[in-house]
């Protein structure tokens, strides 16, 4: 009988290490594999961070370029949200207007307009919200822009709006037209004087030609 137990002992506890063994299987089995789906979760995080970090470099690459054509573009670029509050100001504008960006962002654009157009803006900006009626949005104008020491001056002003998730933007691109107009101007003189120098030599010519036939009748 003792005999029977120590043989049912020893099966048990064979039977336990067998068990115990083959757990020890099933769990290095699934430490494995838990450890596979980690590396390979890990290699899927780091190409999305690998990617989201490229992407990143690329927007902020493409906005480098973007603001380095901006701010070394000849006209002025400048532009407002729907309040008609400034958010940007490239040089040109800058050089045209006499302010500084520091100046300016923040500010009201109408500060670049003399009366009574500044008193005016702020209406015609909101009918445009309202009724998306444009006066002057997507077709060029010639118009009067004011610089910082109060002297205005003529400009050429295009205005185009986009649709941002925060509102609408507006760009204005300006363009200081004064030594165009002091040319016309200059040109307009030259083109008046010539034709009161061809005036008077026309009467000139009449008159010796009346001289002429005077005295040739005289003379008869």
């Amino acid at each position: 009988e003792e005999k029977k137990i120590s043989r049912g002992g020893t099966v048990a506890i064979r039977s336990d290490i067998t068990n115990r063994k083959r757990a020890e299987l099933e769990v290095k089995k699934l430490n494995e594999n838990l450890e596979r789906l980690v590396d390979e979760r890990t290699s899927a995080l780091q190409l999305e961070v690998d990617g989201h970090q490229r992407t990143q470099e690329m927007l902020f690459r493409s906005e480098q370029r973007n603001r380095s054509i901006v701010n070394t573009a000849a006209d002025g670029i400048i532009t407002i949200d729907e309040q008609g509050i400034i958010s940007s100001f490239n040089n040109a504008a800058q050089l045209i207007f006499g302010w500084s960006v520091v100046d300016v962002i923040g500010k009201n654009v109408n500060i670049l307009m003399p009366a009574p157009f500044r008193e005016r803006h702020d209406g015609y900006l909101q009918k445009y919200i309202d009724t998306k009626e444009a006066a002057i949005i997507g077709a060029g104008r010639e118009v009067v822009g004011l610089r910082k020491d109060g002297v205005e001056f003529p400009m050429d002003l295009s205005v185009s709006v986009s649709e941002l998730e925060d509102g609408l933007m507006f760009t204005g691109i300006v363009r200081d037209i004064s030594e165009r107009k002091e040319a016309e101007t200059r040109l307009r003189d030259t083109l008046e004087t010539l034709q009161e120098t061809q005036n008077e030599l026309v009467e000139s010519e009449k008159m010796a030609s009346l001289g002429e036939l005077v005295a040739g009748v005289a003379h008869e």
